[in-house]
């Protein structure tokens, strides 16, 4: 039986499937708020439950060794589990706090209850195949060269399942579409023909739409200014890093406009849910949700621009 583990920045799927020649037949399914379950009991149960001989992860973030070089219309490819993918993954905690970390927690809660092989799907893999023009960051290439610094995109499974199925449903080879991911984190895509164009995120899960905690795009003059204010008040250097993270990953996005009165240092937070902000009355709960919309409504303006026109938008994703 194989056992797929798909982490989030917020949340967890674990599904289970009986493995067959042909296809494989889903068992159990079920998504929950990683904050909200104990990792160990869960694995436990599903040990004494299910025969697993093959585990399958999502990883957000990771460098791709063997890219892709199959014909055809680019999929992300299973990578076995080895020590420099582990390590890897783990070095792309820096970049991608969120994700990673949970992955690599999650990697090694499987690998002290299963003996059996381990196989992971990067998402930022499907976005290799970009065109030259839609990997440009302008910005000094030095510093790119020097740290390695390069569009990655991401959600790249969530995408090609949205596009599959849109080729699949439609039975068509020649296709304009733009894909929505929506949930703690959000990104959009756009694809020629299958082939992806373009896509919200690059270096980190930082860049594009507007999250649940996370700032999009933004002026990075504002980063600049509140690096100032940092430097002002004395920190250790080190301590600015984890504050800067802290606040573009944790304090940021639908959060921080909803807690738009309280002090910098972010005591008492409110973790909102748009599904409750949509149904309030009142003024902010309105600009919150009509500015998430906005930035939507300018993807899908920009990306029906670069595609010359668009046949379809879907959309995906556990947005609450």
């Amino acid at each position: 039986m194989i056992l797929t583990i798909n982490t989030g920045s917020s949340s967890i799927k674990i599904s289970i499937y009986n493995q067959k020649s042909d296809n494989s037949d889903e068992l159990f399914s079920k998504s929950y708020i990683i904050n909200e379950i104990n990792p160990s009991e869960l694995i436990l149960d599903i040990k004494n439950k299910f025969n697993i001989t093959l585990v399958c992860h999502r990883v957000v973030f990771g460098e791709v060794a063997n890219k892709n070089k199959l014909s055809g219309i680019p999929k992300i490819q299973p990578h076995k589990l080895n020590e420099a993918i582990y390590l890897n993954i783990k070095e792309g905690v820096k970049d991608a706090p969120l994700h990673n970390k949970n992955a690599i927690d999650w990697i090694n809660i499987i690998k002290n209850n299963f003996d059996c092989e381990n196989y992971i799907f990067f998402d930022s893999e499907l976005f290799t195949h970009l065109p030259e023009n839609s990997k440009i960051i302008p910005i000094n290439q030095g510093y790119l060269k020097l740290l390695n610094i390069k569009k990655n995109g991401f959600h790249g499974l969530a995408h090609q399942q949205m596009r599959d199925y849109f080729a699949e449903l439609k039975h068509q080879d020649n296709y304009k579409i733009i894909t929505f991911q929506l949930g703690g984190g959000s990104s959009a895509a756009a694809f020629l023909n299958g082939y992806p164009i373009d896509t919200s995120m690059s270096y980190s899960p930082l860049d594009g739409l507007t999250m649940m905690t996370r700032p999009g795009s933004i002026d990075v003059g504002i980063i600049l200014k509140i690096l100032s204010h940092l430097i002002e008040q004395n920190i250790p250097a080190d301590e600015i890093q984890t504050k800067l993270s802290n606040i573009l990953n944790n304090q940021s996005g639908i959060s921080a406009i909803f807690n738009r009165d309280i002090l910098p240092d972010y005591t008492n937070a409110i973790s909102p849910k748009l599904s409750e902000i949509s149904k309030g009355a009142d003024t902010l709960s309105k600009v919150i949700i009509d500015f998430f919309a906005s930035q939507i409504k300018k993807y899908i303006g920009q990306y029906a621009a670069i595609l010359g026109g668009v046949d379809a938008i879907l959309f995906s994703g556990g947005i609450s």
